[in-house]
């Protein structure tokens, strides 16, 4: 099953050393792909919603 952005925030959470830049590693990992997930420089991303970017 794919993770989705919720999931990799719960999961980095529970990590004592995550960060935002391991979090913001992962997602760019795993939604790559993802059309509705864009990808910005350093930790920045952006989510495409059907009410709005």
């Amino acid at each position: 099953k794919p993770l989705g952005l919720l999931s990799l925030l719960d999961e980095e959470s529970t990590f004592p050393n995550g960060t935002d830049l391991t979090f913001a590693d992962k997602l760019k990992q795993h939604l790559r792909d993802n059309s509705c997930f864009k990808e910005e420089r350093g930790t920045a991303f952006s989510i495409l919603h059907y009410a709005g970017k």
